[in-house]
């Protein structure tokens, strides 16, 4: 019997269940074997089981210690007001890895420590020196772009549908950006011209 998180599988289960999770490898560099659909659904549930033992062990530490554990797919990030429990933190985290997940390695090209005197960008989304979350000045360029060749009816029927999506997307991270922007070019004009159908 062998443990997949908290779910506990036979062999003949368990292989059952790596074939339809997996697809067949054979790439140009010659390895062969089983690989992960990167994408697929079912992926995020599988990494959430895979690595929940090491969750709840680094969720423990961080309430220990006094610091915040967050982990997004294969992104994990530690986060604390002084620098001391964040160090402490990775040093838990990296011996409870190779506890719970010994055949997952840390990149440590992918490691970067950050302060509040720089500005830290998460999974795309910028955390401001006073704890505000933005997308950033590149993508509201762009987005004011797509408004103003909008406007001018240089869209073609996906691209404002791509359009509406990133507005919805900034607006539910930073409220009240539709507005501002629908203000920028006249708040009649914008609905006319963004929200046809």
């Amino acid at each position: 019997m062998r443990s997949l998180g908290k779910i506990a599988l036979d062999d003949e289960a368990l292989n059952f269940s790596v074939n339809c999770l997996c697809r067949k490898k054979d790439d140009a560099h010659g390895l062969k074997g089983l690989s992960l659909t990167i994408g697929a659904p079912s992926s995020p549930y599988l990494s959430n089981s895979i690595i929940y033992e090491f969750d709840e062990f680094m969720l423990r530490a961080a309430s220990n210690s006094g610091g915040i554990y967050t982990r997004y797919a294969d992104d994990i990030y530690i986060s604390s007001k002084e620098i001391w429990p964040s160090k402490k933190m990775e040093e838990q985290a990296r011996s409870a890895l190779s506890r719970y997940a010994p055949f997952l390695k840390i990149n440590e090209y992918k490691v970067r420590r950050f302060s509040r005197k720089r500005r830290v960008n998460i999974c795309g989304l910028n955390i401001t020196s006073i704890r505000n979350v933005s997308v950033g000045r590149d993508v509201k360029k762009l987005i004011r772009a797509k408004i103003d060749y909008a406007m001018n009816d240089r869209l073609d029927k996906k691209e404002l549908e791509s359009l509406r999506g990133w507005l919805s997307y900034v607006e539910s991270i930073e409220p009240g950006y539709i507005s501002k922007n629908s203000e920028r070019v006249g708040v009649d004009l914008f609905d006319q011209k963004i929200n046809k159908k």
